[in-house]
């Protein structure tokens, strides 16, 4: 009941030429006899249907092609394929197919005329057309496109002559003809598709040149008697002259005349392009001594008066004499020649200059090379005759007189010779202009250029210069403090200027590079201590690597100051006093004696008894002390039956800051004696209770740390002192909070506690310089009781900001004729630092160009820059100027690794408009034209090319920008 069916009811296929196969299957509905069977196809000679059983796909058809298609015959093909099934009535279904023929390149492109043939004069003008050259290609796409070139074996020919369009294959003059020279060119032209594989034809192309009168007629005088005498008779030849034309036909035919108001003529020869001049009447020297004779020579075409010159200038070093032969040819076939010698001898002049050997000499010498030693010897040879050709040398005249002062030249051989003892370190290059002159008259001169270089020799020890010393260093310097600053130098270049610096051995200081060359920093390697060594004798090095190498000793004394960093010590602690009774009060009993290893104040120790709460029968407040003996005195007289021992402390303080001190506990034992009748006692202890509070000595305590102290280091704090004994004493210390220290307790070897301040971070005196704490001693009673003190700390400056400046470059403009004294800028630097360590010194850096030095002056307090010589454009027209700002700090900061620039451009006025100018150098000032045309100006200046019309034109340009 259903036909069979496709799923679309056109397809389109693209095919190309060769064979293939495709193929599109029907549906049907229907099973069994009722299903699809066959397939027809519509007749077609290109193409036969076949077709495939698939199971249970049923069939499946094929387009299969038989015979090889053309796309230029027929580009599409329509088909239908038509589905039948096997029911009664049998149901169809169709299919429309179209077949597009894809292109491929199998046409190759075709000339439209198998030779192109062309007529130009040869006058044609450059880009004159000649041709079209047209060439078709069946084929579609690129495969029909078509380029067209020259043939490459007459590309060398033709390119320079003619011009193809590749595209339009039109052919165009390019150069300039010449009839003469060539009348027929043959041309081949390619025409190529842009196929894969491109294909190819060749179109012909015949050029002819047709002549015009382009060439005038020439005279060529072949004999000439430029003196004849007065008495020669008529018809003397006083010259044979030739005449030619390179034109052809009546164009090439000519015409030869003369005055006819002279008494000479012209005799034709048998070959009608040959002359003889000959008098023709008798001539009277006295009457007419010289004669200008034209001669007139007029071709087919036209007239032309011809010039008689010499074609090129006679050379006698070239050729002293010239033979030369004539030679006359007629027209005949075969033609026939005469030929004629002719000697001309040709008498020398001064023509020629003499000339160097070499463009440049240039050799190398070293620096301690002796006197007289000659260094080269320059030689200049001159081809003219006897006196023009001798030479003689001599300085140059713009020859520096420093330079004739080292060397001397010999006036006849050319010998350079040293004069003068030679030294790198003041000049390594030496230019010389040596004069080579010959004695012609006048005489002529050239200048050999001589560049001596120097070598240096290792002659030079290096030079060690302090530019700072710490001689008193303090004991408690961290590792790394810089001591002193080095400045290493040797006049001396490459390997033989290379310095090692080195330092005596065992030392407690180390040499640190710097971020300039031979800059050095000493420093401290480890910790000093002063009770060990006191004074150090460092002998610094300074090697060159030259071979033999030089050294420099220089020996630095530092001192290590003091610091008070050791306690007071006692001998023997704790200490036994065997003490009789009944002793004379007032009296002294016993002495102590402590030991500081500081000096001067750090080392004086002074001594105390540390008093307890007399009301608790505290027996040291019986005895008396010499602060400064350590002499103990008794106030009372001791009685053994009352107090058989006591105990009591002693505190040694030394003077420095902050102070130190250590305790030294005394035993007192009483010795009995017998002035006492019996008695019998009752023994009664008292239990101390806490009604005493921590107390300190002072309400406040100062300290002044140093903001480069580092973290860890530790202060030493007052000590509470306790009336009461045991649980009821001192136990413990409480900081209030801060961030910047801590609180640690020591152990000073008996019950106390020694509180110690730990720096915890560093500090910076520029952010903080003053930090107020509060330290408060807890004792052990219940309830407990405090005391408090305040610790005042102040923070020391310390040399740690570098000065800066208040621009990273300054760039300012001058006149040229400024006068001396004029303030051209001022530079300002600001350090954070305080006192000497923030107070600024204004200096140039090393090494600039000298003339930097000849015109400007720094003022080292205020950075005011000053005119102090001649400013003038065209000497110098831009000043880089490196200054350093250093602190005054010990040791001293500076801007080492950064110097700002100061860039100084001269201005001048305009010659043609009188308006100021100022030239920007190439630093990125101003927009792309001005800088580039500012350059190009500076170039003219400098180089004195200000009248040259083109520095004309800028100058004005550059004044209508009103930027200047």
């Amino acid at each position: 009941t259903s036909c069979p069916c496709y799923h679309v009811t056109e397809l389109q296929l693209h095919a190309r030429t060769q064979s293939g196969t495709n193929s599109h299957s029907a549906h049907d509905p229907d099973i069994g006899s009722n299903a699809l069977q066959a397939y027809k196809l519509s007749q077609t000679p290109f193409f036969r249907l076949e077709t495939d059983d698939s199971g249970d796909e049923g069939k499946i058809p094929f387009l299969v092609l038989q015979r090889a298609l053309d796309r230029e015959r027929s580009a599409r093909h329509n088909l239908v394929l038509t589905a039948v099934d096997g029911g009664k009535p049998q149901k169809t279904g169709t299919l429309s197919i179209t077949v597009v023929v894809s292109d491929v390149n199998d046409n190759a492109p075709v000339c439209s005329q198998p030779k192109y043939t062309a007529t130009v004069r040869e006058d044609a003008s450059d880009g004159a057309f000649l041709l079209h050259v047209n060439a078709t290609d069946a084929d579609e796409g690129p495969n029909g496109e078509i380029e067209y070139s020259l043939r490459n074996k007459f590309r060398n020919g033709a390119s320079d002559l003619f011009e193809l369009d590749s595209k339009t294959g039109e052919l165009w003059i390019k150069g300039a003809l010449d009839f003469e020279e060539k009348q027929v060119y043959e041309i081949k032209i390619v025409a190529s598709d842009k196929g894969a594989v491109s294909l190819s034809t060749q179109c012909n192309v015949l050029v002819k040149v047709e002549d015009v009168n382009d060439n005038p007629p020439e005279i060529d005088v072949t004999s000439l008697t430029g003196r004849i005498p007065e008495d020669a008779p008529p018809g003397t030849v006083v010259a044979l002259m030739g005449v030619t034309d390179l034109d052809s036909g009546v164009n090439g035919q000519t015409i030869c005349s003369l005055p006819k108001n002279i008494p000479f003529e012209l005799i034709q020869s048998s070959d009608s392009n040959f002359y003889s001049l000959v008098n023709k009447e008798n001539v009277d020297k006295e009457s007419k001594p010289f004669y200008d004779i034209p001669v007139t020579l007029r071709d087919g075409d036209e007239d032309r008066l011809p010039s008689l010159v010499l074609q090129k200038y006679l050379d006698r070093e070239s050729a002293f004499n010239h033979n030369l032969l004539l030679t006359a040819v007629d027209g005949g076939n075969p033609p026939k020649s005469g030929n004629l010698k002719i000697t001309i001898t040709v008498l020398d002049t001064n023509d020629n200059q003499p000339v160097c050997s070499q463009d440049m000499y240039t050799t190398s010498l070293y620096e301690n090379v002796s006197v007289g030693t000659v260094i080269l010897k320059v030689n200049a040879t001159d081809p003219d005759d006897g006196n023009n050709g001798e030479v003689e040398y001599s300085w140059g005249t713009n020859t520096n007189n420093n330079i004739q002062d080292i060397f001397q030249v010999h006036r006849i051989t050319g010998e350079v010779r040293v004069k003068k003892e030679i030294d790198f370190e003041d000049i390594q290059t030496y230019r010389l202009n040596i004069q080579a002159t010959d004695k012609g008259q006048p005489p002529l001169s050239v200048d050999c250029r001589v560049t001596i270089r120097t070598i240096d020799v290792n002659d030079n020890k290096p030079e060690i210069e302090v530019t700072s010393i710490l001689t008193n260093v303090p004991e408690d310097s961290k590792p790394g403090t810089v001591i002193s600053l080095i400045s290493v130098t040797d006049k001396d270049s490459g390997i033989n200027g290379q310095i090692v610096c080195s330092l005596s051995n065992d030392v407690a200081f180390e040499l640190k590079s710097s971020i300039e060359d031979n800059m050095y920093s000493l420093i401290t390697k480890g910790h000093l201590d002063r009770e060990r060594v006191s004074q150090y004798e460092i002998v610094l090095t300074a090697k060159d690597l030259g071979q033999p190498s030089l050294s420099t000793l220089k020996t630095l004394i530092v001192e290590v100051s003091d610091v008070n960093d050791n306690s007071p010590e006692f001998l023997q602690n704790p200490l036994e006093l065997y003490l009789t009774e009944n002793n004379v009060p007032g009296l002294p009993i016993f002495s102590v004696s402590a030991t500081d290893k500081d000096l001067n104040e750090n080392g004086a120790v002074t001594y105390q008894i540390v008093r307890g709460d007399a009301a608790l029968h505290d027996m040291s407040s019986f005895l008396n002390m010499n602060s400064e003996t350590g002499v103990i005195y008794a106030l009372k007289s001791f009685d053994f039956e009352i107090a058989k021992t006591f105990r009591f402390h002693v505190l040694a303080t030394d003077l420095g800051i902050p102070p130190l001190s250590s305790n030294l506990t005394v035993n007192v034992f009483i010795l009995d004696q017998n002035d006492n009748v019996p008695i019998h006692y009752v023994e009664v202890e008292i239990t101390d209770i806490n009604d005493n509070s921590p107390a300190f000595t002072e309400k406040d305590q100062l300290l002044e740390i140093p903001e480069s102290s580092p973290p860890g280091e530790d202060f030493q704090l007052q000590a509470a002192q306790d009336a009461d004994f045991g649980t009821n004493s001192v136990k413990f210390y409480k900081l209030s909070q801060t961030e910047y220290f801590e609180l640690e307790l020591r152990d000073n070897g008996g019950e106390r506690k020694i509180p110690i301040l730990k720096l915890r971070q560093s500090l910076d005196r520029e952010k903080q310089n003053r930090h107020n704490l509060i330290l408060t001693a807890v004792d052990g009673g219940n309830p407990p009781r405090s005391g408090s003190i305040n610790i005042n700390i102040t923070v020391l400056d310390d040399n740690d900001n570098r000065p800066k400046f208040t621009q990273e470059l300054y760039s300012v403009t001058v006149e040229e004729n400024s006068p001396v004294g004029t303030v051209v800028v001022k530079v300002n630097a600001t350090d954070i630092d305080e006192g000497l360590n923030g107070e600024i010194v204004y200096s140039f850096v090393k090494n600039l160009d000298k003339h930097v030095y000849d015109t400007f002056a720094l003022d080292i307090n205020t950075g005011e820059i000053r005119i102090k010589g001649k400013v003038d454009f065209e000497i110098n027209n831009v000043y880089r100027v490196g200054i350093t700002a250093s602190d005054k700090g010990q040791p001293p900061k500076a801007r080492f690794s950064v110097c700002y620039a100061v860039l100084l451009f001269c201005c001048f006025y305009s010659p043609f408009s009188g308006e100021k100018l100022h030239l920007f150098s190439l630093c990125g000032l101003g927009d792309p034209l001005t800088s580039t045309v500012s350059s190009v100006l500076r170039y003219l200046y400098t180089s004195h090319n200000y009248k040259s019309a083109l520095c004309r034109s800028l100058s004005e340009y550059l004044c209508s920008l009103r930027k200047y």
